[in-house]
């Protein structure tokens, strides 16, 4: 209400956070070391940094459709949604991050196979279908490819971007929302009992 966003504008930026959160877990280089924990009996998929792709990737889709105003500070706040979600720090922590990236992401690039792009989008088409919210997405836009240096870039965006405070603001509920989500899914998909916390 402070700064004038609408009701379905906000509700496109969780719907589209909450979607395209793992996105970067579909780029091959991590689904082989999800593959590999399966192959293992690992209950550990976790896959390092994928955020940053996912965040990359998302931004790639989102066309100026996706809201009725503000698409620059929605967008942002969607991408600092996804960057944000697997870290325990929230704060100006983007070039740190973007610093030690290559320590954790062991290639200088990622890649979507064509097969898995196909796949993907049909997944994709029929979640935005079921809620409503396709008309932002151009999928034919989601990258192939992924650069480490791309990755950095968008972060270097992104912490320009907080120079807006209202924007680090913005961002808190739709992150809680996105996290006590992912927390509830996570634990599904290994089998055990939904666990969220008071603090989440």
């Amino acid at each position: 209400n402070h700064i004038n966003i609408n009701l379905s504008d906000a509700e496109n930026v969780f719907i589209y956070s909450a979607i395209f959160h793992d996105l970067g877990k579909a780029y091959d280089w991590f689904q082989n070391r999800i593959i590999e924990a399966a192959e293992k009996n690992s209950q550990d998929f976790s896959v390092p940094r994928h955020e940053l792709f996912s965040a990359f990737a998302t931004m790639q889709i989102l066309t100026e459709n996706a809201f009725t105003n503000f698409f620059q500070f929605l967008r942002d706040c969607i991408l600092l949604s996804i960057t944000w979600s697997h870290l325990a720090t929230r704060g100006t922590e983007l070039l740190k991050i973007m610093y030690t990236t290559p320590d954790f992401v062991k290639v200088k690039s990622v890649h979507l196979s064509g097969r898995r792009k196909l796949e993907i989008i049909s997944i994709l088409n029929s979640i935005l279908a079921e809620y409503k919210c396709e008309t932002g997405i151009d999928l034919l836009k989601l990258p192939t490819e992924i650069s480490i240096n791309e990755v950095k870039g968008i972060l270097k965006t992104l912490h320009k971007a907080l120079n807006n405070s209202l924007l680090y603001y913005a961002t808190l509920p739709v992150l809680s929302a996105l996290q006590i989500a992912d927390s509830l899914v996570a634990h599904k998909n290994r089998g055990d009992k939904p666990q969220v916390h008071i603090i989440d």
